[in-house]
């Protein structure tokens, strides 16, 4: 039986094209939705300035805001490092269960109870939260005032996320804090 090449090759050609546009096409409509779900493990580092009177906005050209602690405020610092899993509904709402380790810095936190002394220590957190994915992969995550924005990578295991000079209101104070995340997914469910 003689075998035609080029008809062979024709045919070869347009399974492997068929192929290729096909795994295009699933690939292309999974990212059009931007889905994610599971459980991601996080890792987060960053710092927050408290003040017990809270801040000053002081606008200095060209025009980007200057947050300064208000005259006679007690005010400290504290490094922060969050470890935990999100795990991520497909309707918009997740759960975060998270260790912060904090390193309080001197004066200390005058508002604990009791008052907390400059030193380290690890604090437990299980909160929900809410979030947002938009068709171009960036992701907004709101929990109480702080709203971490970033991206989604393309097989979405990887969310990046960060935030930046926000004023939240802490009990007894405010502070802004300035964090960026890692998340990796471990899960689909």
């Amino acid at each position: 039986m003689k075998v035609n090449t080029k008809k062979l090759a024709v045919v070869v050609m347009m399974i492997a094209v068929t192929t290729f546009t096909t795994a295009a096409m699933a690939a292309a409509a999974d990212h059009d939705e931007w889905a994610i779900h599971g459980e991601y493990a996080v890792v987060a580092t960053g710092s927050c300035l408290h003040s017990t009177l809270g801040f000053e906005n002081l606008i200095p050209p060209p025009g980007s805001p200057v947050w300064t602690p208000k005259p006679g405020s007690v005010v400290w610092g504290a490094p922060i490092m969050w470890q935990g899993i999100w795990t991520f509904e497909r309707n918009g709402t997740a759960v975060a269960s998270l260790t912060n380790n904090i390193i309080t810095l001197p004066p200390g936190d005058p508002l604990g109870n009791p008052p907390t002394p400059p030193g380290a220590r690890p604090v437990h957190f299980l909160f929900p939260f809410t979030y947002q994915v938009t068709p171009d992969g960036e992701i907004t995550v709101a929990f109480g005032q702080m709203t971490l924005i970033g991206m989604v990578s393309m097989d979405h295991k990887t969310l990046t996320l960060g935030s930046a000079n926000q004023v939240q209101q802490i009990p007894g104070s405010k502070a802004i804090c300035n964090v960026g995340c890692v998340l990796i997914r471990v899960s689909d469910e």
